[in-house]
This record gives structure tokens, C-alpha cells and sequence, in this order.
């Protein structure tokens, strides 16, 4: 019994001391970071200030959801952009979906067609998370 009441209170000291550094770490099904939640749903990913008890935005990707709750607070003209790439990925993997889908039944020229818009598709969603991760990693 002892052990696990100490194995607790270590726990919550920590979690304490983690709340001061924007060190992201993971509690239950949401990834804190600092005073900051992100938390993933079945429409996307949320982030929530818990200082403020507010949401705060709704993302398409968890990158673009941790990247708003590491920016929050020091570049909040920031949160525009980043939902802006976040939703240049959404369209992208979107239009990559698609263009698999029609790739199935396509004949040889469409399937070529939809071969090269696949591959724009896909290296501008890759060119926009690049774009995110220099805001997370910072």
C-alpha cells in the first residue's frame, strides 16, 4: 500500500512541476502541455485552456492541435496561420482520398491523370506539416 500511495504522490509532484514548462506529456486521452489540453474526438482534435476554461480551437490534425497549444500564450496571431495550414492538410488528404478511390476504376489515361494529382496532393499536405512543425518545434 505504501508504495503505491508513494508512486502517487510522486506522480502528482511531477505532473505539478510540469505545469510551469511547456513540456508536453500525456494524462489519461489528452496530452497536456503547460495549462494548455489537447485532446482528440471523433470530429478532431480539440485544444482547451484550462487556466481560462475555454476552447480554444478545433483541429483537423493532433500536429496542428499541439502546435496551437505551444503557441497559445506566447504568438496568439499565430493561431490563424497554423489553422490555415491545418486546413490546407485536411483539403490535400482529402483530394489524396479521392484521387486513390477514382485510381481503382480509372483507365489508362485518367489513371494517369489521377496518378500525377495524387502526388501534388500529397507533397503539398507533406510541404504544409513541415510548415507546422516549425511552429512546435520552435
Amino acid at each position: 500500500m505504501n508504495s503505491q500511495k508513494l508512486v502517487k504522490e510522486l506522480q502528482a509532484l511531477i505532473e505539478k512541476g510540469l505545469e510551469h514548462y511547456p513540456v508536453p506529456y500525456v494524462k489519461g486521452n489528452s496530452i497536456r502541455i503547460g495549462k494548455m489540453v489537447v485532446r482528440t474526438s471523433k470530429h478532431g482534435n480539440l485544444v482547451y485552456d484550462t487556466i481560462e476554461n475555454k476552447k480554444v480551437a478545433h483541429c483537423f490534425t493532433k500536429s496542428a492541435a499541439i502546435a496551437i497549444a505551444r503557441t497559445y500564450k506566447k504568438e496568439p496571431q499565430a493561431i490563424k496561420q497554423i489553422l490555415e495550414i491545418d486546413d490546407t492538410i485536411s483539403k490535400h488528404l482529402n483530394d489524396a482520398m479521392f484521387f486513390k478511390h477514382g485510381m481503382k476504376s480509372a483507365d489508362d489515361t485518367r489513371y494517369d491523370v489521377l496518378e500525377t494529382r495524387l502526388d501534388i496532393s500529397l507533397t503539398r499536405a507533406y510541404n504544409a506539416r513541415a510548415q507546422l512543425d516549425k511552429y512546435i518545434y520552435y
